[in-house]
């Protein structure tokens, strides 16, 4: 089984560290010969171990390394440090360390374009260019750079389709149109990304990517007022995850079972999509009567105080939606819808403070979460302040 930690679950400091481990690996044009990349990739016990040597392909089955006859199945691949880039590549990590964005992209965008690096190297810059612009959105930056992440992403794929970073490629460019706007493409393309999850066990969809992206999807479609095709492929992700339990070893079952609860919980949501406020919150209240993880326990209080705010029961839902904007700083989506329903409650509040509480909650959902699909709402209570 392909169960491999998705990229997409890192953090900014995350991201960070890693930029700022790449440039002591990575001097710059100090270096004029070619260095080796180091590769890291789990072994069968999940252990991290690092193969050096030069990448001399890079695809969505398997990467190869000079020198050495075997090849790495791209599932196990954590990451990859190229020994010899542009300077340009080098720049670009560390104007990204130092959260400058906007030349973390021109010098991501010159290491892409530049014709004498390698090709493995200037996909990698691509992908970052994209990612740089996600993360300019993340923090108060125009809405155009999500309209300019997808057509990076859309680029990539493109000029590099069969390159192991295809599957994040695809998921980050369903995410950046569902941050323009069209949360029905965002749907479909996150939804074609699940549906490569059992192609190869060995390839770079991975489990963890593919449920990841086909969650995202759901909500996409439910945003679109598709809850058909929403709940027709929760269907399909919940048939998927119970063959692989029913396969899985012990030590990964936990981490399907956690899906398969997520997966259930999401039908909570077409429930509010379709505007049954009051079943929702029954179908929520339920689900945090069980035995939640955290994350989930969070998103299911979420669910319930959007049901609540349908039913225009404000203070009951202002309380739900201020415990889950103070208590669930790992989901940023979550924090970021809570704190845009805590702006729709007020407003129909009659709290003395609330011209102040609500600024202030746009404020930080533009500034902090500006890259999630609240922020579509947050803009618009903004234009109206």
């Amino acid at each position: 089984m392909k169960f491999i930690s998705s990229p997409l679950h890192a953090s900014a400091k995350t991201l960070a560290c890693a930029a700022l481990a790449t440039m002591v690996l990575l001097p710059g044009s100090a270096w004029a010969k070619e260095r080796p990349d180091q590769i890291f990739y789990r072994d069968r016990t999940g252990s991290v171990r690092t193969l050096s040597g030069i990448v001399t392909e890079d695809t969505i089955a398997s990467v190869a390394i000079e020198g050495r006859g075997n090849k790495v199945d791209s599932a196990t691949i954590a990451r990859v440090l190229f020994g010899t880039v542009p300077d340009s590549y080098h720049d670009a990590e560390g104007y990204a360390a130092r959260g400058d964005f906007d030349n973390a992209l021109k010098q991501y965008r010159m290491a892409a374009d530049d014709s004498e690096a390698r090709q493995v190297v200037r996909a990698a810059a691509r992908l970052e260019a994209g990612k740089m612009l996600l993360r300019a959105g993340a923090t108060g930056g125009p809405t155009s750079v999500f309209k300019e992440a997808v057509d990076e992403f859309d680029r990539f794929l493109k000029d590099f389709p069969t390159s192991r970073l295809v599957p994040e490629v695809r998921s980050l460019g369903a995410r950046a149109r569902r941050l323009n706007g069209d949360a029905q493409a965002a749907g479909e393309l996150g939804a074609a990304v699940f549906d490569e999850m059992n192609a190869s066990p060995d390839d770079a969809y991975t489990t963890d990517l593919c449920l990841t992206t086909g969650l995202a999807a759901a909500r996409s479609f439910f945003a679109a007022g598709d809850s058909a095709t929403g709940n027709a492929l929760l269907q399909r992700m919940q048939a998927s995850v119970a063959k692989l339990m029913a396969e899985a070893e012990l030590e990964q079952r936990d981490a399907l079972r956690v899906y398969s609860e997520d997966i259930a919980l999401t039908e909570g949501w077409a429930m509010l999509a379709d505007g049954r406020h009051a079943q929702a919150v029954t179908f929520f209240s339920g689900k945090l009567r069980g035995d939640l993880n955290d994350d989930l326990r969070f998103s299911a209080r979420l669910g319930q105080a959007q049901g609540l705010l349908g039913q225009k029961k404000y203070r009951e839902a202002q309380i739900e939606f201020a415990a889950v904007s103070a208590l669930a700083p790992t989901n940023r989506d979550d924090v970021a819808a809570a704190l845009v329903g805590l702006v729709l409650c007020t407003q129909n509040l009659p709290d003395s403070d609330s011209t102040e509480r609500i600024r202030g909650w746009v404020t930080s959902c533009l500034s902090l979460y500006g890259d999630t699909p609240a922020a579509i709402k947050a803009r618009e209570l903004a234009a109206a302040l």
